[in-house]
């Protein structure tokens, strides 16, 4: 097993009992469930409470995927958007001073 891997399970084990039911069940990859062991407890519940109650493994994969897509481990700015903003800036400036 690798660090990588090993480091997914420990964050698991360290989330609420029915998600890591839901993980050893099959209904969660180990890569969800390791994110999910990164929330704060009171969302890990939430995330619990959502899967326990889910219909199917797909309607589980959307309620995760759609609470990480939505910006929680996504930059809000992309690499070329500072770039622009930071050229602007600094011809901004340079027309002030000239």
């Amino acid at each position: 097993m690798s660090e990588k891997n090993a480091t997914r399970h420990i964050r698991a084990a360290n989330t609420p009992q029915k998600m890591q039911d839901a993980f050893r069940r099959g209904l969660v990859r180990l890569e969800e469930t390791a994110r999910i062991g990164d929330l704060e407890p009171d969302k890990q519940l939430e995330f619990a409470e959502q899967i326990t109650s889910a219909k199917d493994r797909a309607e589980i994969s959307r309620t995760v995927r759609s609470h990480f897509v939505r910006g929680m481990h996504r930059p809000s700015k992309r690499a070329t958007d500072i770039a622009i903003d930071l050229a602007k800036t600094l011809a901004s400036t340079l027309n002030d001073t000239a």
